[in-house]
């Protein structure tokens, strides 16, 4: 039986489980700009094998693609920022100070849409940018890219997709 994959309830992170495995201690990550999450799935590479006598390939070596989502938070605050690029937030005026270098992270990711499948990822590089506009018809997000990694711990898929109830 097929399934309709339909809205974006919501985008949790969370620090790697110590033993390599998908986190569990998932905190929401503000809220998407509608229109703004994809799933991008690279092609892959593809080697092909021929020899003189034939035109056709012998063997096709196939690669996967990279799988990564973007999207965008609307309302990022300080929170936001210290999970998308590490740093502190100062508890008592709520100041955030980002790390001295912004590298990329690792966080697991998980994706639950209204209804239909979704995605857990043990291991995603996370990577952020300020979106480029902020003014009265505009406001200012952070543009994320979460690329789904190999995880660390053996026998684990790079991802899996949950199944949510439909709901009426």
């Amino acid at each position: 039986m097929s399934s309709i994959n339909n809205g974006l309830a919501k985008i949790e992170i969370s620090s790697i489980a110590t033993d390599g495995g998908m986190g569990t201690t998932l905190e929401r990550l503000g809220e998407v700009k509608e229109g703004t999450f994809k799933v991008n799935q690279a092609e892959g590479d593809k080697t092909e094998f021929k020899v003189e006598e034939h035109d056709d390939p012998i063997f096709i070596r196939q690669k996967k693609g990279t799988l990564a989502f973007e999207f965008e938070i609307h309302n990022p605050d300080a929170k936001t920022f210290k999970q998308v690029w590490g740093g502190t937030v100062d508890a008592t005026s709520g100041k955030y100070t980002p790390p001295t270098n912004l590298f990329p992270i690792e966080r697991s990711l998980k994706i639950t849409p209204e209804f239909g499948y979704g995605f857990d990822v043990p291991r995603a590089q996370i990577s952020a940018r300020f979106s480029d506009a902020m003014g009265k018809d505009s406001l200012l997000g952070i543009i994320v890219t979460a690329t789904v990694l190999k995880p660390t711990k053996d026998g684990l898929a790079n991802f899996e997709n949950p199944h949510y109830p439909t709901t009426p």
